[in-house]
Formats: C-alpha cells, structure tokens, sequence
C-alpha cells in the first residue's frame, strides 16, 4: 500500500511541475512577443544610423521576421510539448487509480473468502463435535482397578 501512495505523490508532483512548465513556457512566450515589437521598432531606428541597414531595409525586415517566426514555432511546438506532459501524467494518474482500486478489490475479495473458508471449517468442526460421541470423562473419583 505504501508503494501505491508513492506513487501518487510523484505523479502528483509531476502533474503540478508539468503545469508550472506550461505557465513558464507561456510567459517567456509573451515576454518575447513583447521583445519583438521592440525589436522591429529598435531595427526602424537604427535604420538612419548605419547605412548597412539603411540601404537592405526590407531584407533586415525578412529576416528578423524570419527569426521571429523559427522562434515563435520552437516555442509553439515546447508548449505543445509540455501539454503533452501534462496530459499524460493525468492519463498515468487515472490509471493508477484504477489499479489501486483494483487491487483494493482483491485484496477485499481474498479477505472474504478466507472469512468464509473460515466460517465454512468452523461449521464443519462444530458438526464433527456434535455428531461424535462423547468421550470418557472422569469425575474426579479416584477408581481402583477392579471398578466394573
């Protein structure tokens, strides 16, 4: 039984720190769309200070928004994946309840029929007792060997 409540406090731990990743994921998520913006209005003002940029604008452009889209797919696929995570410790979790329960219910079953295996032999003795004659019981009166 104790293994079973092991058990459910690691699932449980890991059912609460897959839900943490999760809100982590999503936060840095949002931290770096608001990075982004900032980003693209950082590239627009540097525009006039370095020629390099002045001149290949819209290619700058291309590929930062490029970057923007590879990271904003790495990071949808990490929240995906973390989902997934959560997911399947809930699926671990409900199995393992089911075991549990399962094996609550033969453990219950085993009782039972020892109970009633019990109660059938006690039954059968008290039969055997009542049924057999009775033995020779002495009084208490010493006897002596000629007694007929």
């Amino acid at each position: 039984m104790n293994d079973a409540v092991d058990q459910q406090t690691y699932l449980s731990e890991r059912l609460t720190a897959s839900g943490w990743h999760i809100a982590r994921t999503i936060a840095l998520g949002i931290a770096a769309a608001g990075l982004a913006v900032f980003g693209e209005e950082c590239l627009a003002r540097a525009r006039p200070i370095f020629p390099l940029i002045d001149q290949n604008y819209g290619l700058w452009q291309l590929a930062y928004a490029g970057v923007l889209l590879v990271m904003a797919l790495v990071w949808a696929a990490a929240v995906l994946q973390k989902i997934n995570l959560y997911q399947n410790c809930l699926q671990h979790m409900r199995q393992q309840r089911q075991l549990d329960e399962l094996r609550q219910r033969r453990v219950l079953k085993a009782q039972q029929a020892k109970e009633a295996r019990e109660a059938e032999r006690r039954a059968r003795d008290e039969q055997r007792k009542a049924a057999a004659p009775p033995r020779f019981q002495s009084r208490g009166i010493s006897s002596s060997k000629f007694d007929y």
